[in-house]
């Protein structure tokens, strides 16, 4: 895992009955364990095809390549924990919550230097001009995460 240098995107079908959701789940850990930038998709209730939202993986697909075939980041490069927006401007928030006030946006080819991560990792703080501010890791890609304290 820490030989990749570019950002991996999973798509995987909550009810695929040929490859357990798990393979996808325990992949995704391995890679944010080992610090390297991964993001996970899921489909609940689809199967291994993903035809019930085929449309909506293939538009993140997209924009995903997109994003970074047009600014690529040789991750493997970047000096310590650092934050990507996934595949559009994302927001940042005062606190890890989505119904946090939102004190900044992260436009598209940004990347912020994380500082810290809540217990499960689902957000990054990042430091930023104005200060620290949280940013969802469900809507960004992050490099070299290994090594980032969980802030209380």
């Amino acid at each position: 895992m820490e030989d990749l240098a570019g950002p991996i995107q999973l798509h995987h079908a909550k009810g695929d009955p040929v490859v357990p959701v798990e393979f996808s789940e325990l992949l995704h850990d391995q890679a944010l364990a080992a610090g390297m930038p991964v993001s996970i998709r899921e489909y609940r209730g689809d199967d291994h095809n993903i035809s019930r939202h085929f449309a909506e993986a293939m538009k993140s697909t997209v924009a995903f390549y997109d994003r970074w075939l047009r600014a690529p980041v040789n991750l493997s490069a970047e000096n310590g924990p650092r934050v990507y927006a996934g595949g559009s401007e994302v927001n940042l928030r005062a606190e890890p919550s989505t119904q946090a006030a939102i004190v900044g946006r992260m436009g598209l080819g940004e990347n912020l230097a994380i500082i810290g991560a809540n217990a499960d990792r689902s957000w990054w703080q990042v430091r930023t001009g104005q200060g620290a501010a949280w940013v969802s890791a469900g809507v960004t890609v992050a490099g070299h995460t290994k090594s980032v304290p969980v802030v209380k």
